[in-house]
């Protein structure tokens, strides 16, 4: 198998060293696009979009890391951890309410998952299915 540099490796190491990590930015605005979702496949499976691996288990953090990186991490970085990041008292509501549990879905399955309802700030920004009539 050809190896590349992975980001991965060097992310869980630095994890273990107790640095902060990002795995993007303002991720919801991408949730209702699938973006994020495709991007946490990726980085959860270790493919190419062709389908051909690139890295190993050991160099592949598990979802709920995953997710972090693109919440808690990103909120971090962008110096909004006060406001974003997780679903906390005196926090904006930026939430998305996912076709499938994320958590528990085959890996191979992650990139198929849809944004239902996604709100910001509060306020609902895109609405599908049951939820539909609560778009503004």
């Amino acid at each position: 198998m050809r190896r590349w540099l992975s980001i991965p490796r060097q992310t869980l190491a630095a994890l273990t060293a107790g640095h902060s990590w990002s795995a993007g930015r303002t991720w919801l605005l991408v949730v209702a696009a699938g973006v994020l979702i495709t991007s946490l496949q990726w980085f959860l499976d270790g493919k190419t979009v062709a389908g051909t691996p690139i890295r190993g288990p050991e160099e592949t953090p598990d979802r709920l890391a995953a997710l972090r990186f693109y919440t808690l991490g990103s909120a971090w970085f962008s110096f909004d951890e006060d406001v974003r990041g997780s679903l906390e008292a005196g926090k904006l509501a930026d939430l998305a309410v996912l076709s499938a549990d994320y958590l528990t879905v085959p890996l191979d399955e992650i990139g198929n998952i849809e944004s239902v309802l996604t709100l910001l700030g509060g306020e609902v920004v895109y609405a599908a299915g049951d939820f539909a009539a609560l778009e503004n």
